[in-house]
């Protein structure tokens, strides 16, 4: 997965005179790779729609600018060959109330000198109303910035690489366990019907860690009506490590025992899962949610 970050300005920008109209302003999109082709829209979902809201036909182009120096963003620098930016149609006549869709393509040639830079192009709409009317136009900025060097871009292509055969799951994903009495300990398959079963997808033998974490162990929130377990170890596994075969469904018995004392009565807790994928450069990890009601005393 290329680490491509996108940022959207929904400001409506208008040409009144004529009525373009497109859905956005700015855009903004991160860590682009030099010496690959990126389509805007099947990329990070950011089609070009330019929409006629006049009572009358338009007709009109769609070029690519290098910014003026009065209308780049603060830290960007214009982009320095505007066919670096290419737009599916460049020429249109629209309807009243009707739309086109342009695919916009950044490519940034594969040089030293085109690393670590913010660039900023203009995409400018011009339209005229059929029979003479007044022309408008209107101008999105695209701004991007491409990755910091070439290690970093290895890097993140050797780990995209990794991560791809990296692919385990983690059964069920969230479990729900209702009027748990304190002091009495369950087994999770045997009493609820909830076997925890991690899924090896891959075509090689991995081993696996697994334990309960807190909430701030696993960088994650806890459910808004869920307080984090005060203890981890009221939630335990058959197996803290497992090795488990290429495609391959391996079941793990988990038991729960919330002690009994008055303060764990009327309660409700979250515990994580945390299933870690051993033995790998990148760290790779999953989690299971498990939330706990216990009784009212």
């Amino acid at each position: 997965m290329k680490r491509v970050i996108l940022f959207l300005f929904f400001i409506q920008s208008f040409a009144f005179a004529v009525g373009l109209r497109t859905k956005f302003s700015m855009a903004v999109i991160q860590n682009i790779f030099p010496g690959e082709t990126y389509n805007t829209r099947e990329l990070v979902n950011l089609p070009y729609v330019l929409t006629n809201t006049s009572p009358f036909p338009i007709i009109g182009g769609i070029t690519v600018q290098k910014p003026l120096k009065e209308m780049l963003i603060k830290g960007y620098e214009p982009i320095p060959d505007t066919d670096w930016i290419d737009l599916s149609k460049k020429n249109f006549r629209l309807e009243p109330g009707e739309s086109i869709v342009v695919d916009i393509m950044i490519y940034v040639p594969d040089k030293e000198e085109f690393y670590a830079k913010r660039y900023q192009a203009n995409i400018e709409a011009t339209g005229r109303g059929e029979g003479g009317n007044i022309a408008a136009g209107l101008i999105t900025k695209l701004c991007f910035t491409t990755v910091m060097s070439k290690t970093q871009r290895e890097k993140i292509e050797r780990e995209k690489k990794i991560l791809a055969n990296l692919n385990y799951e983690v059964l069920p994903g969230r479990v729900r366990l209702r009027n748990i009495v304190p002091g009495k300990k369950y087994e999770l398959g045997r009493d609820f019907n909830k076997f925890f079963k991690i899924v090896n997808m891959n075509d090689a033998t991995y081993s696996f860690s697994i334990r309960s974490v807190t909430s701030k162990e696993a960088g994650l929130p806890t459910h808004k009506e869920y307080e984090d377990t005060p203890d981890t170890k009221f939630l335990w596994f058959e197996k803290s490590r497992v090795t488990i075969p290429d495609n391959t469904i391996q079941k793990m018995k988990v038991f729960l025992k919330i002690p009994k004392k008055k303060e764990f009565y009327g309660k409700r807790f979250e515990f994580f899962i945390e299933v870690n994928l051993l033995g790998q450069e990148i760290p790779v990890r999953k989690f299971s949610f498990v939330y706990v009601d216990t009784i009212e005393k």
